[in-house]
């Protein structure tokens, strides 16, 4: 029905995010070790990072194609917010539908909702004063952009290769 949502930044980064922790979180899980940790917290640390690094390589390109800049500490804030993701989502979800029915119940839920985006604001607001806090490159060529992922692809089919190879050398 719109072609032109192929070419919308809030397209490409909400279905390049998805494609990120599908295709890019696993070879991200393997090189961190996430997968073969024993320990319940670090395997959820390195995990985690995993997922927030394989977004943010993935989201590079629309990032600086639309916005012309990259926060450099959202790797890290990552870590805070994917975690509380599903408890501002449920909460928003529930609180609204029970305000539907019961407008009391349904607002004390959706405080939760406004409590997590609110943290969500206050350490985006205090990283961004951070030193560093964005990195201003300008709009990169669609020819460095095809580059960058045919780079990207290449990389992550050979990682997968040598790791299946990996697998058979074991067996």
């Amino acid at each position: 029905r719109q072609p032109l949502y192929l070419t919308d930044a809030g397209f490409l980064l909400s279905f390049g995010a998805i494609l990120g922790i599908i295709l890019l979180g696993p070879v991200f899980e393997e090189m961190t070790g996430s997968a073969g940790t024993k320990s319940r917290i670090l395997k959820s640390i390195l995990g985690s990072l995993a997922v927030s690094l394989a977004v943010n390589v993935m989201l590079l390109g629309p990032v600086l194609y639309f916005y012309f800049e990259v926060p450099p500490y959202s790797v890290l804030l990552n870590l805070l917010v994917i975690p509380l993701m599903p408890v501002a989502m449920g909460a928003g979800g529930i609180g609204s539908a029970a305000a539907v029915v019961w407008e009391l119940p349904g607002s004390v839920v959706l405080k939760l909702c406004k409590a997590v985006l609110w943290g969500y604001d206050s350490v985006c607001s205090a990283a961004s004063a951070l030193p560093g806090s964005r990195f201003v490159s300008g709009r990169p060529g669609l020819a460095w952009l095809l580059v960058y992922y045919t780079v990207l692809g290449l990389l992550c089919i050979v990682f997968c290769f040598l790791g299946q190879r990996q697998e058979q050398g074991e067996e």
